[in-house]
Parts: C-alpha cells; structure tokens; sequence
C-alpha cells in the first residue's frame, strides 16, 4: 500500500490503546529488517530517517525504496524525516514524499519555536503530511545532533500549555528523562511530570531515546498515554555486531548483511511486543 501519513498510526493507536514505533534508518538492510519483522507480525511502523542519513545524501533514495517496497505490501507505513531544524531541508523531504516531518525547534526561545511550527505546518498541511515538534530538550548523542546535560531540559507544563494553545501539530515530543544514544547508567523516566503533561493536551506524546530504556518503564510511560516511542542507537549497533561478527566468520557481503538483519528482526520485535503494536497493522 502506498505510504501513509503519521497521524492515521496515531490515530489508530489512540482509538485502540497501544504505541506506533517509529525505527531510525541508516541503509537498505536495517529497513529491510523493519519492513520483514513489521510484516511478520502484522504491525504498524514509522521508518524515520535521521540527520546523519540525511547529511549523507539519502532522503531521496530512502524514499524511493520505502515505496518500492510497500507498493508490493500490505503493511502500513510511515516515511518520517527526524529532527530537522531546517525548512529548506523539509522542503526536500517534500518533495522526496515523507508522509511525516519533525521539526525540531526546540533549541529556540518558545515564540520562535512555535512560529517555526506554523510555519512547517503551512507547507506540511496542504499535502496531507503529518508533523512532529519538540518541547523541552533531550540529552544526548543523535547522528550530529549533540545536546550536553548543561544544554538539556526537561519540558515545562506551562510551556506545553502555551505552545498547543498555539499550535497544532499531530504529535508531540516531550523531554521526561530519556536520552538520545546509549545510556551511562539506568534512565529515569519523569512518570509524575508526563501524568500532568497528559492532562493538558490531547496531542499524542512521543517518547524518544528508547534505546535502552527498560521494558517495564516503557509499558508504564504507555499506559499512561506514549503513543510514539523512537528507537535507533541499539538498531544500528545490533546491525554492526552482526555484520561484524559475519566479517569475523569469514561470510560473504551478503551473509554478513543477514547476520545484522537477524539481529535487528529480533530487536524489533521485542519492541513491538512491549509497544501493543504487534498484530494491530
């Protein structure tokens, strides 16, 4: 089926109480991985596409094979482009036919974010394609995005408050605690700031950083209204175990890529189970 906008995931996620996974891809192997897990077991997915893919030349061709592959599926799926801070650089995801943008304007003072906002969704709108923004700021290490514990936040309720007063978007990232990359010690999700965050807005909240975070906190945070959880980090470090354990083997290119793959299928279903996403597509 052709690819389909975010908010149609959400939507469906929020009327049937369980989370869409949005997996962060680098190569044509890890999404092939997503793509035959997320078939496998009938789930729903976002295949998002990150600024490091992005600064190495791929929201084209990524989308072009997103549509390849799902013409020829029945699974319904989710071309997002994340964090992007650039309306230029949304503009070529436009045009490459991303269902989904983040704009990420979370850097900026609350006014600026929120006119950066509008403005993404006057080009977004007219197109059908959903959008993402981000309050607070998450810690970390994504692609070239790095964000210090100095420069790190979590969001504050009245700033949520004020910014969907201002805006509309389809989904709603907010800091509570998780980090970008891989974790130093046990991440500590903010369970007592996202109840009050659930309680002043309806716009499905999204979890980033999952990489790392203990299944248990992330059936909480779902629960109690994570209707979008953001994976990568251990994606594509799983993908590179597998392939260099293949090299290490003495494996063809080939048999390397399927050693990686195996190891995402599995991690991908794993968070498809704890996410209640599984058999729902």
């Amino acid at each position: 089926m052709p690819l389909v906008p975010m908010n149609e995931l959400l939507a469906d996620a929020v009327a049937r109480d369980y989370t869409v996974v949005q997996f962060n891809t680098d190569c044509i192997e890890i999404t092939q991985s997503f793509l035959r897990t997320a078939e496998e077991y009938a789930a729903p997915i976002i295949v998002g596409v990150g600024q490091g893919a992005v600064k190495d030349g791929k929201i084209a061709p990524i989308a072009a094979m997103l549509r390849d592959y799902c013409a020829r599926s029945k699974l319904p799926v989710c071309l997002h482009l994340d964090h992007s801070e650039d309306p230029d650089q949304i503009m070529q995801a436009l045009r490459a036919g991303f269902t989904s943008i983040m704009i990420d304007g979370s850097a900026r003072p609350l006014a600026e974010n929120i006119e950066v906002t509008n403005h993404v969704l006057g080009l977004c709108r007219p197109l059908g394609v959903s959008v993402e923004a981000e309050l607070g700021r998450i810690p970390g290490v994504e692609d070239d995005m790095v964000v210090t514990e100095e420069q790190a936040n979590k969001v504050d309720l009245a700033v949520v408050e004020e910014f969907v007063s201002n805006v509309s978007v389809d989904a709603l990232a907010v800091a509570v605690g998780s980090a970008h990359g891989i974790y130093k010690a046990e991440p500590k999700l903010d369970f007592e700031l996202l109840a009050q965050l659930v309680g002043v807005t309806d716009t499905p909240l999204v979890l980033h950083g999952g990489s790392g975070i203990p299944d248990t906190a992330l059936r909480k945070a779902f629960g109690m209204g994570m209707k979008k959880l953001n994976v990568g980090t251990e994606l594509r470090l799983g993908f590179l175990r597998g392939v260099h354990a293949g090299v290490e083997a003495g494996d063809s290119i080939y048999a390397c890529f399927e050693r990686g793959r195996k190891i995402v299928d599995g991690l991908v279903l794993s968070k498809l189970e704890v996410s209640g996403s599984a058999g729902k597509a």
